[in-house]
């Protein structure tokens, strides 16, 4: 099977330009085996590097994964991330790699002056997709537990980069949602090697998550009762929108996926399943409505905007941050007058911050 892994990689910075060091580069192709990034030699520079990397991941970045804080009722969640995910990386190379990355990536956010991980993180992101895309086209019951945690690393990796991205000229997110949504097809495809086996860490985290296991209940008609606007809003822009059955649906299954979060924030579902959700958006969604938002078609951009106003409750997580206020902001710059008013709850979100939610995450 093919994973859209393909053009996410890092390019070295440019000295004075206004580009975060860990932004990805569109440009280039991780598969290319030849590049200097991907030529790492053995030394002892590099196994210190990788020392403190695991280190750090097991001291500090895992602890931030299971989203639950040290001490709460739900501690034990860590202990997979903490203990369980390193120990099978000792036997898979992508897992390892992208362990590294990650870590190199946390690294980089609490101290962006960090040379070393900055380098370290565009390295081991590159040897983890590369080898990652080797276990795809190799999936065995062997390797599946690996891939599928892979996979979801994969999914952090690519959605904590959003926070840096260039957003002059506004362009949609895709590399994220073409990337979360080839993760989420990866975890598919090794889930069926997994099924019921209780030695699998992966499956010991999808039971802990519910709604995970049943997706389709975040899709019922009543979930998008109060967006129902976002559907018939702007009659002057409606009248001239190319429209079909599938657009119609690719528009009302996001609604419905949009509201089931705000009722669950609403209802004081705990944040940590709430954010969980969130994560997996680009995965869960039709691919049709993917389509939309590379098109810029308005209305997409808008429920798009609608999702990204739901981060307003968990910007204090590391890989979150304030990326849901930049891409609304953004969002708001390309769309004509005709569609603002559409934009108001976003907006407010933007007003409201995240305080309440800090206030219940533990």
């Amino acid at each position: 099977m093919s994973c859209n892994y393909d053009r996410h990689t890092a390019r070295d910075p440019v000295p004075g330009a206004q580009k975060s060091p860990t932004q990805v580069d569109e440009d280039q192709s991780v598969n290319a085996r030849s590049t200097d990034t991907l030529n790492y030699p053995e030394s002892k520079k590099r196994r210190l590097l990788e020392l403190r990397l695991l280190h750090h991941y097991t001291t500090k970045t895992s602890l931030t994964l299971s989203l639950t804080a040290p001490g709460s009722a739900e501690a034990s969640l860590m202990e997979p991330w903490n203990s369980d995910v390193p120990n099978l990386a000792f036997g898979n190379d992508a897992l390892l790699n992208i362990i590294c990355a990650i870590s190199a990536l946390h690294t980089v956010k609490c101290n962006p002056r960090d040379l070393e991980a900055i380098d370290a993180y565009r390295n081991y992101l590159n040897f983890a997709l590369r080898e990652h895309s080797n276990d795809v086209a190799h999936l065995t019951k062997m390797n599946a537990d690996a891939a599928c945690l892979s996979s979801s690393l994969i999914r952090v990796a690519a959605f904590a980069v959003l926070q840096e991205r260039p957003l002059v000229p506004y362009t949609p997110p895709m590399q994220w949602l073409q990337m979360t949504k080839g993760a989420g097809n990866v975890f598919n495809e090794a889930w069926k090697f997994i099924g019921e086996d209780d030695t699998s860490i992966a499956l010991r985290m999808v039971m802990r998550t519910p709604v995970l296991k049943d997706p389709e209940a975040l899709f019922q008609e009543s979930r998008r009762q109060d967006l129902l606007h976002l559907l018939h809003g702007t009659q002057t822009e409606h009248m001239l929108e190319a429209w079909s059955a599938e657009i119609d649906e690719a528009y009302a299954s996001t609604l419905s996926y949009i509201g089931s979060a705000k009722s669950a924030i609403n209802g004081g579902e705990k944040p940590q399943t709430v954010c969980r959700v969130l994560m997996l958006f680009p995965y869960l969604i039709k691919r049709s409505f993917i389509d939309l938002i590379e098109e810029q078609r308005p209305r997409a951009l808008v429920i798009l905007a609608h999702y990204f106003g739901l981060l307003a409750h968990f910007k204090h997580i590391w890989f979150i941050g304030d990326t849901g206020s930049r891409e609304i902001r953004a969002i708001q710059t390309v769309l004509s007058e005709e569609w603002q008013e559409l934009m108001t709850w976003p907006l407010q979100m933007l007003a409201e911050g995240s305080s309440s939610a800090e206030k219940s995450w533990s």
